[in-house]
């Protein structure tokens, strides 16, 4: 009888501990799954953020002279670039030497290149406001930009490409 009673403990022992590893496995795999969807998420957040040095995106990783807490520049290269929140970018200005001579009939495939550099890549014209105005749309990011062809004097030379977040 006393080893009837032993191996009645010793099944129930065995039976717990069965239980326990099992409660183990459970969590263990609830974590493991939790840890996969994280990863999931980050990598969908990743896929989804527009590219570095894009408007909406964030700042280039080159060397910027920082004017303001959201106005900074690349004096090399004569680029202002304003951001907002998250130090996402808001507006992208080129700046183009008026001695250039660059003129919106003869070089707007030039200009809109320049404009494109700071849009997603799937980036298509959606709406012409004007000979100088523009929006585009990105419909992987679905983000829309502003482009302004800007004029600083009374020809037909521009001197400024502007992309920005679309109002």
């Amino acid at each position: 009888m006393k080893k009837k009673k032993e191996a009645a403990e010793l099944a129930k022992k065995q039976e717990q501990e069965i239980i326990a590893l099992e409660e183990q496995k459970k969590k263990a795999a609830e974590l493991e799954e939790k840890k996969k969807q994280e990863a999931k998420k980050k990598a969908t957040a990743a896929a989804t953020a527009p590219p570095v040095d894009t408007v909406y995106g964030q700042l280039p990783d080159k060397k910027l002279t920082k004017r303001s807490s959201e106005l900074y520049s690349d004096e090399k290269n004569g680029i202002t670039y304003i951001v907002g929140d998250n130090n996402n970018i808001f507006q992208v200005e080129v700046d183009f030497d008026m001695g250039l001579g660059i003129n919106i009939e003869m070089d707007k495939s030039l200009l809109i290149e320049h404009a494109m550099d700071y849009m997603a890549g799937d980036a298509d014209l959606i709406q012409t406001k004007s000979d100088r105005e523009f929006v585009y749309e990105s419909k992987k990011y679905n983000k829309k930009y502003d482009v302004l062809f800007v004029n600083d004097n009374d020809e037909n030379i521009v001197t400024r490409v502007i992309v920005s977040k679309h109002m």
